[in-house]
């Protein structure tokens, strides 16, 4: 085990167990995970009925933790609701949502054989048995957090969006103050990978598909585009209308939405929530040979409606997305991947031969006769506990998701009764780390991305703010603000020249 030189005072009843070090520690930065300059701390505390345990981290990121210390703005006195909260008979573990993402008042709910209590009301936070605080990704707030940390208290983590709505998710800083995650990426506690995919039926059923001499058939009569493309969030980090602009060089695109409109919806499609899901937009997009698959934000697993839409249509989608997305897709041969091209002019002229081929065309649409042939695909989807639209068969991935918390606290029990070491459960970066957005040249075609220094910006910033949320947390601060967060992690990137 690797210990850093750092770390902090520590109490008298833990200092037997230290002894076991070969070097006494001093400062809470012990627990910092040191990214930029590689060193990755493998030292991990936390008291547990006046225990003191050690985990070591992996290479993606140090293990982390708050211990009791000397508290700069602990209250002395906590408020009659919380007084009230504090005392009330509650024998289940409880499991707090910081961010009132469920809107809960407090219930108990079975997961299995085990009960806990889950509640929206942060009056709670002081019981006795409150073991975990959960927060909605999109909702969080730095300069609101459930502090100060107490040795018992975990995190849980539910964000299934777009890495551009939080960038603070993309940094180990961020993900490793977490105990359990559930993210769109695989590698997360409880992954909602194919949280926009009903079925796998859904994904073989012809119910929309057109006939390619049909389409044809379309674009010679009715003047029908062989492309489709249907976005009204204009100019997100995938650089999405630009790779549009430049591949209107050469192909004709019938463009929906708001972003680079040239052609009307019905007027009672042009909702962007509710036209969307509508059966006559699918049968719109079935009439399209292909139709841009183009995500707002690249990540691995991040997947969207965007893919699974035109492919339960019948139409091929041209994906802007996940780089991993193959794992997904129905077989090897269902999508036109832009990153497999190095030119906007190669894959025009691919997306031209495809369209003037219709037996080569037809390949792309095999799956729908002869029915999914990805195992891993398949696999995912009949292990998946978790339902979706109205799926009254099982819950919902919010519901899941508690009840793999619930379960966690539950089988610790279980083991500190048996005399058995407790599961120690720390996210790293895979659980969400999504990369810097990086957009394609300005000129030449091109589609290897370069780098994107104003979507970038948001991204840096997001992580030298969370090192400034991390800095008062160590200094044992509890009431800071978000200008605080960030006049403090604007002078963290002075410190390393990114700003001047």
């Amino acid at each position: 085990m690797v210990v850093s030189k750092y770390a902090p005072d520590v109490v008298n009843f833990a200092e037997n167990k230290l002894a076991m070090f070969k070097e006494t520690v001093h400062n809470m930065d012990a627990f910092f995970p040191m990214v930029e300059s590689g060193v990755f701390v493998s030292l991990y505390l936390q008291y547990v009925s006046y225990d003191v345990s050690y985990v070591e981290a992996d290479d993606t990121g140090a293990v982390d933790t708050f211990v009791d210390r000397d508290i700069e703005d602990e209250p002395k006195s906590i408020p009659d609701g919380e007084e009230k909260a504090t005392k009330e008979d509650i024998p289940h573990p409880i499991i707090l949502w910081w961010t009132p993402f469920t809107g809960d008042p407090g219930s108990t709910k079975k997961c299995g054989t085990n009960e806990c209590y889950f509640t929206v009301d942060r009056d709670y936070r002081h019981h006795k048995n409150t073991k975990v605080f959960m927060f909605y990704g999109t909702d969080i707030k730095f300069d609101d957090l459930p502090l100060p940390r107490k040795p018992h208290h975990e995190w849980a983590l539910l964000h299934e969006e777009s890495p551009k709505n939080v960038y603070a998710y993309s940094h180990v800083e961020t993900m490793s103050l977490f105990n359990h995650t559930s993210t769109f990426k695989r590698e997360s506690d409880m992954s909602i990978a194919t949280q926009y995919l009903d079925s796998i039926e859904l994904l073989e059923n012809t119910s929309f598909v057109v006939p390619t001499a049909k389409k044809n058939k379309y674009q010679a009569g009715e003047g029908l585009a062989p492309v489709n493309f249907v976005y009204s969030d204009c100019d997100p980090p995938s650089d999405r209308d630009h790779l549009m602009a430049m591949m209107q060089k050469y192909i004709k695109i019938d463009s929906y939405g708001l972003c680079m409109h040239n052609k009307d919806l019905p007027e009672n499609l042009r909702n962007p929530v509710e036209g969307m899901h509508h059966t006559e937009f699918y049968k719109i997009q079935a009439k399209y040979k292909f139709t841009m698959a183009t995500e707002n934000a690249i990540c691995d697993d991040y997947i969207t409606e965007k893919v699974w839409r035109p492919l339960y249509a019948g139409s091929v989608p041209i994906i802007v997305g996940s780089p991993k997305i193959r794992d997904f897709l129905p077989d090897n041969r269902s999508a036109i991947i832009v990153d497999d091209f190095k030119t906007v002019k190669d894959l025009t002229n691919y997306l031209t031969y495809l369209n003037e081929n219709d037996e080569e065309y037809d390949k792309y649409l095999e799956f729908k006769r002869t029915g999914v042939k990805n195992e891993y695909l398949k696999d995912i989807m009949t292990k998946r506990e978790w339902g979706i639209n109205n799926d009254w068969d099982r819950p919902n991935f919010i519901d899941s998701f508690e009840c793999v918390v619930c379960n966690r606290l539950h089988e610790n029990i279980k083991r500190k009764k048996q005399g058995l070491p407790i599961k120690r459960h720390i996210a790293n970066v895979n659980h969400y780390g999504c990369p810097k957005p990086r957009k394609y040249p300005e000129v030449g075609g091109s589609l290897v991305r370069v780098e994107d220094k104003w979507h970038a910006q948001e991204w840096v910033h997001s992580l030298y703010d969370v090192k400034a949320v991390r800095e008062f947390m160590y200094a044992g601060k509890t009431n800071f603000t978000e200008e605080d967060i960030t006049r403090r992690g604007t002078e963290l990137m002075r410190e390393v020249g990114l700003y001047t």
